[in-house]
């Protein structure tokens, strides 16, 4: 008995259910105990429980692979009846017999089976024992009969030992005949076993070439479809590589393949795939201009060169990053390099502030004359105003206009002055 091939292939792919009552159910474990098949946990098939309760059982196998059984109707499985789902051997046509072979499973006639009859007293002896041990109710131990009722439990154990014994020997005659028959149909039961692995391991062998040869038809036909599509630049080759997904049912169902050509429902789903990736595609690259625009409006705002950012690695980043996640990155960077830009501005201040003065003898009067404003101005606690007309070089202004500088940032709000520059 086995299963029809598209009824397996359909069960195993998990488009079908099969219905059974209960005895077909045990011999349906046994074709899926052939085939490796496991319930959860791990288990083998063997260990599925019969539904509580249930008349009829339908037998299924889920999306992780494991067979279970249900007394209710799956809709997510199409119904089909156990009859309806195996080939009987006993229909099968011979195979190349010879007048040497038997061609069809022969029939095991069982014309009768004799109850074993057991002559003697047994129910007489049984009423007698009960009268025997009467004697020993209600009997409370004591100091004076210890001895004697611990020597009469070592003789009723030895006697019950005897009865024992007797028992076995006619069990062991009485089943004489049931043993011979049951080593007989081990025998049987052995040479089927071989006969099934053999024929067993022949079809694992056979379906496994299938599958790997319905793989390779599988694999030119995404090819090309992934082909086709980075030509049309609906994505690139990183997202045909990383981003498609080969089912495996269509290297196994002859819904996909069949006698090694692609059918139109695979042709189908390879497309469907195809169109998944093309849409992520679309958003992924809609997320790279969201992501220029703003680090170009970014940078032209903080005054940086876009330069500093490289834009290639977030452009991989935004594979499987979002766009939310990177702007927040770049602010961050931005921050920083705006902080490190004013800490640089304030070291070069504190520098140009504490450079000595080298005053030329062309203007040592301009600065003696600096010197003495800035001591009247420590010395004085009331507000007065300079007003003065420089004239000189290059050179000797730039060094007045440090010196006024630098009595400002000692001085703070207590000194104030304004510098015009006027050519002549």
């Amino acid at each position: 008995m086995r299963f029809k091939q598209e009824i397996k292939d359909r069960l195993y792919g998990g488009h079908i259910g099969i219905e059974t009552d209960k005895i077909d159910f045990e011999i349906l474990k046994v074709m899926l105990a052939d085939d490796h098949k496991k319930i959860a946990d791990g288990k083998p098939v063997t260990e599925l429980a019969w539904p509580f309760g249930a008349i009829t059982a339908l037998t299924a196998v889920n999306d992780n692979g494991e067979v279970f059984a249900d007394k209710q109707i799956d809709i997510r499985y199409e119904q089909v009846k156990f009859k309806d789902a195996i080939i009987d051997e006993e229909d099968a046509q011979p195979i190349d017999a010879d007048v040497n072979e038997v061609a069809e499973m022969p029939d095991l006639s069982i014309v009768d089976v004799i109850p074993s009859k057991v002559e003697g007293n047994a129910e007489q002896f049984k009423l007698a024992v009960k009268s025997y041990l009467k004697r020993y109710d209600g009997i409370v131990v004591t100091a004076d009969n210890y001895k004697e009722l611990s020597d009469t439990v070592s003789k009723l154990k030895k006697e019950m030992n005897d009865v024992n014994e007797k028992k076995k020997k006619v069990k062991k005659k009485a089943m004489e005949g049931y043993n011979l028959f049951e080593n007989e149909m081990k025998e049987v039961l052995k040479m089927f076993e071989s006969s099934i692995k053999v024929l067993s391991d022949d079809i694992k062998q056979f379906t496994d070439k299938e599958v790997e040869e319905n793989k390779k038809v599988v694999e030119a036909l995404c090819k090309k479809a992934l082909h086709d599509y980075v030509e049309r630049n609906d994505f690139n080759e990183y997202f045909a590589t990383n981003f498609f997904n080969t089912d495996p049912r269509w290297s196994t169902l002859k819904k996909f393949i069949n006698n090694h050509k692609p059918t139109k429902a695979l042709v189908e789903e390879i497309r469907q795939e195809c169109e998944k990736i093309k849409k992520e595609y679309e958003i992924y690259q809609q997320k790279i201009e969201g992501l220029c625009i703003y680090l170009e409006a970014k940078c032209k705002e903080s005054d940086i060169d876009q330069q500093m950012f490289d834009l290639t690695l977030y452009k991989k980043m935004l594979v499987q990053e979002s766009l939310e996640s990177l702007t927040k990155d770049i602010d961050c960077r931005i921050n920083g390099i705006l902080r490190n830009r004013e800490l640089q501005r304030q070291k070069e201040e504190v520098k140009q502030q504490e450079k000595p003065v080298n005053a030329s003898p062309e203007t040592e009067v301009i600065t003696f004359e600096a010197k003495k404003l800035a001591k009247n101005l420590r010395d004085k606690t009331y507000k007065f105003k300079y007003i003065a007309e420089f004239d000189g070089s290059i050179g000797a202004l730039t060094e007045l206009a440090a010196a006024f500088k630098a009595i400002k940032s000692r001085h703070g709000d207590r000194f104030n002055y304004t510098l015009t520059k006027e050519e002549k």
